[in-house]
């Protein structure tokens, strides 16, 4: 531990930048119930993901130089995930979609495992890249999930998007990227900074503007998981104007 302080994983969890999850673990826990649950259990983890049982939580935020938005961010987080189990993210129905999957089997063809556990997990495989549609799906419910947030938190949301703002300005310059690459970083930034989008040459622009309409449509009102299906697809549609593969 001497010799490797700053690098130890004791360290790092209770000394080192930041937030230490361990530190603000009983404050959290209070808070996730205080948002009507006690079934699902908050742990630390190498990510921010929830496996509908356990929210998992980074070890560690140091992305702000100051305590304050280090920990709104783990609130955040917190919240976010909250929200897609209450509003069923990970529940899809595709027999709720009306006759989408019948309409990707038609345009792209893809064989379906007939093996795959859930509903999501089989609407993502019917895309030739299935990468790129859950990039898209996650992108789309975030645009969900921060609406319900403005109708039911106003006062986080608010706080949120000081932080949304604060990350686009410290995310790292892309390098050069593929067409569809550069679209959804550009989204990403949009979606951040509030910002006008740019992302190259006409083509480009033209297909980022039709996503950037269409997830304004989405998160105007309340909407279902099915819902965001259903404008994932579309997204995903226009992404096949540009050539070139997807590059997460």
């Amino acid at each position: 531990f001497v010799l490797g302080m700053d690098s130890h994983p004791l360290f790092i969890r209770h000394w080192g930048k930041g937030v230490s999850f361990h530190d603000v673990y009983g404050i959290l826990l209070n808070y996730l119930h205080g948002l009507g649950t006690r079934e699902v259990a908050l742990e630390g983890g190498a990510a921010h993901y929830t496996d509908v049982a356990t929210i998992y939580m980074p070890e560690r935020i140091a992305l702000y130089p100051d305590r304050g938005p280090n920990f709104l961010l783990y609130k955040v987080m917190v919240t976010h995930k909250f929200a897609q189990l209450k509003l069923g993210t990970y529940r899809l129905d595709l027999k709720k979609a009306g006759a989408l999957e019948k309409a990707l089997k038609e345009r792209y063809g893809q064989t379906v495992s007939p093996n795959i556990p859930s509903d999501l997990s089989r609407f993502l495989h019917l895309f030739p890249d299935p990468k790129l549609a859950a990039d898209i799906f996650v992108f789309a419910d975030t645009a969900r999930i921060e609406k319900w947030m403005e109708d039911k938190y106003p006062g986080l949301y608010r706080e949120l998007r000081k932080l949304t703002q604060q990350l686009g300005v410290i995310r790292e310059k892309s390098r050069v990227l593929p067409p569809r690459s550069q679209v959804m970083e550009t989204l990403l930034y949009w979606w951040l900074t509030d910002t006008p989008i740019s992302p190259g040459d006409a083509s480009m622009m033209k297909v980022a503007e039709k996503m950037r309409d269409s997830l304004l449509s989405l998160a105007r009102k309340e909407r279902s998981v099915e819902d965001v299906a259903e404008t994932a697809a579309s997204l995903y549609s226009f992404m096949e104007e540009l050539s070139g593969p997807y590059q997460a």
